[in-house]
């Protein structure tokens, strides 16, 4: 992920929150950035997926860094560098924490109901 480098942490994401951005808000960006649109999964789908918590995976943009991973639309991510995520922050944090030109793990639920692991790439600028 270009400019993903470094660690995006609390404290970056309450600094946002010190320029009228909600830690949500900021993170939100952040994944998009990325490629990514997350929203938090109904209970409706948790249960259907069997997990506890996640983020449903509502749009990816053509030639991101989640295009590339191959996450569909429509898949559960419940797991971001070995770290469980129930919200956009935590994904966000999960994301900026990866070390620059290593892939990060990300476990999903897929549409049809596997799960599997995908390599998200993270690029140093």
């Amino acid at each position: 992920i270009k400019g993903t480098t470094g660690r995006v942490a609390a404290q970056d994401l309450a600094d946002d929150s010190r320029r009228g951005q909600s830690p949500d808000e900021a993170a939100t960006e952040q994944l998009a950035a990325a490629g990514a649109t997350l929203a938090p999964a109904s209970p409706e789908a948790l249960r259907k997926a069997r997990l506890r918590g996640g983020l449903l995976l509502t749009e990816v943009a053509p030639a991101s860094a989640f295009a590339r991973a191959g996450i569909p639309v429509g898949a559960i991510i419940y797991e971001m560098g070995g770290r469980e995520v129930r919200t956009r922050v935590q994904a966000a944090q999960a994301l900026g924490e990866a070390p620059p030109d290593a892939a990060l793990e990300i476990k999903a639920v897929a549409p049809d109901g596997a799960r599997r692991s995908f390599a998200l790439g993270v690029e140093e600028e």
